[in-house]
C-alpha cells in the first residue's frame, strides 16, 4: 500500500511514513511518567446508552486499554479516561462533543436494534447479547491502518501491532 504519507509493506517488512507523527500511548516505556489516576472524580457526565466493556473491548477500536474500572485511550491528541455509570459514563480529557461524536451519540440505538433484528434471527441474537454495543466513529486513518495490520490477525495481535506502530511512528503523550 503507498500514498503520498504512509507506504506499508508486507513483503518487505517495513513502513515508512511522511505523515505528521500520530498520538499515541507507549505503554512500560522507561522514564514515561504516570499521567493517569486510579479513579476518575469530576468526570463530565456523558448520557449515552453504551455498555463501555462490549464497545471498547470487542475489538472494533485497538487504542483503548482497560486498567480497573477505567478505561484509557486516545482521541486525536487528547488522552481521555472513561468510567462507566450508570445511564452513560464518566469522561475525562476531552470535550463533549468530540466524545458524543466518537460514540455516535445521535444514532437511535433501540431503532437500529431493532430494524436489523427483525431482518435476520442470526443477527436479532447477536443483537440481544449486547444490547448497548456501539459503532464508533473512529478517526479514518487510524481506521484504515487497523485494517491493514488486521489482515490475518486476531484481536490481541493487532492491538500488539497498532502500539508498535505507535511507539515506532507516534509522539509520546506521556505513557500509560
Amino acid at each position: 500500500l503507498a500514498n503520498d504519507n504512509i507506504f506499508i509493506s508486507n513483503k518487505n517488512n517495513w513502513i515508512f511514513s511522511t505523515a505528521p507523527r500520530v498520538p499515541c500511548f507507549v505503554r512500560n516505556r522507561p522514564g514515561a511518567t504516570n499521567y493517569y489516576r486510579k479513579h476518575i472524580g469530576d468526570a463530565m457526565e456523558i448520557s449515552i446508552e453504551v455498555d463501555l466493556d462490549a464497545t471498547l473491548g470487542c475489538g472494533q477500536a485497538h487504542r483503548w486499554k482497560k486498567d480497573g474500572g477505567v478505561w484509557r485511550g486516545v482521541l486525536g491528541n487528547d488522552k481521555v479516561e472513561l468510567v462507566q455509570r450508570e445511564g452513560g459514563f464518566g469522561c475525562e480529557g476531552c470535550g463533549e462533543e468530540r466524545i458524543k461524536r466518537y460514540f455516535r451519540s445521535e444514532d437511535d440505538l433501540p431503532a437500529i436494534m431493532e430494524e436489523i433484528s427483525g431482518k435476520d434471527a442470526y443477527i436479532a441474537g447477536l443483537a440481544a447479547s449486547c444490547p448497548r454495543l456501539r459503532i464508533l466513529r473512529q478517526d479514518v486513518w487510524e481506521c484504515a491502518a487497523t485494517y491493514i495490520l488486521a489482515t490475518n490477525a486476531n484481536v490481541k495481535r493487532i492491538a500488539k501491532m497498532v502500539g508498535s506502530v505507535c511507539v515506532m511512528f507516534g509522539t509520546d503523550l506521556g505513557g500509560a
